[in-house]
């Protein structure tokens, strides 16, 4: 699961500046936090987590998931948004999602 791991934190230089780790990778399961800070707020009045950081972390732990069970040079795909609605705010909190 070292591959995985690597990529997410090291080798996309996005979901790094984002802080993303994969921190429990196993077969066909992935948790990826992202740690906290000011500048990842959308809505200051709430405070909620910007929506592009939620798309972001729900796209990077359905990667890194899809990456537990296949081998590290196979292609993978990404996530298709259009059929998401945000219903709810992402508290000013570390965020994290399962894939």
């Amino acid at each position: 699961m070292r591959p995985v791991r690597r990529f997410m934190g090291e080798q996309s230089l996005f979901n790094a500046f984002l802080g993303m780790q994969v921190d429990t990778p196993e077969a066909g399961r992935a948790r990826v936090p992202v740690p906290f800070r000011p500048e990842l707020v959308g809505d200051p009045f709430r405070p909620a987590l910007r929506g592009g950081l939620i798309s972001s972390l729900v796209d990077a732990a359905g990667g890194a998931t899809a990456w537990t069970t296949v081998e590290p040079t196979d292609p993978t795909s990404t996530i298709d948004l259009r059929g998401t609605t945000f219903c709810w705010a992402g508290w000013r909190h570390s965020s994290w999602r399962h894939g």
